[in-house]
């Protein structure tokens, strides 16, 4: 499924959505920038990767390029991308899962995070923090968060990208 979302402070995003058989979300990716960006098609090629096409206006963040106006915009999305392969070498540990107030991230000695993110259930983004200077472990702090599900997203300077669930209680 691919459709667009309205973000608030913006235009459109493009926002590619995988649900299961019985309509449960598998996984979902929101790319743009600031400005009207679109998806209008989607396909699987043979080695499961998605394609989506679409048009973007935006000319920063996911989307770079742009020659004026609305222009044809074509992402490939393997399970890196959306963050369901994970590469040993920045493979990361977060305990305790379920948690209270506070999570500590254990990264490989050789893994370089960039970034974190936190998303709720839905996929929205709820904080972004930098990584780069950080040490392992690191220590994240749940407490002015609701209990329920989300996802802990980190990405690594060689552009991975890897997702682990979190419950906080």
């Amino acid at each position: 499924m691919a459709t667009f979302q309205a973000v608030l402070g913006s235009g459109d995003d493009m926002w590619v959505v995988k649900l299961d058989r019985d309509g449960n979300l598998e996984w979902q990716k929101c790319l743009g920038g600031d400005a009207h960006d679109r998806a209008e098609s989607i396909c699987r090629n043979a080695a499961d990767d998605y394609v989506v096409a679409g048009r973007a206006l935006s000319n920063n963040f996911d989307v770079s390029g742009n020659h004026g106006d609305y222009d044809v915009w074509v992402v490939k999305l393997g399970l890196a991308d959306v963050g369901l392969a994970e590469n040993e070498l920045n493979a990361f540990a977060v305990t305790p899962n379920p948690a209270q107030s506070r999570i500590t991230l254990d990264f490989a000695p050789e893994a370089l995070p960039e970034h974190l993110a936190l998303l709720d259930a839905a996929g929205r983004m709820l904080c972004m923090r930098s990584l780069v200077d950080a040490s392992s472990p690191f220590v994240y702090d749940l407490s002015g968060h609701d209990s329920g599900l989300y996802l802990l997203q980190v990405r690594f300077r060689d552009g991975t990208l890897a997702t682990k669930p979190i419950i906080k209680e």
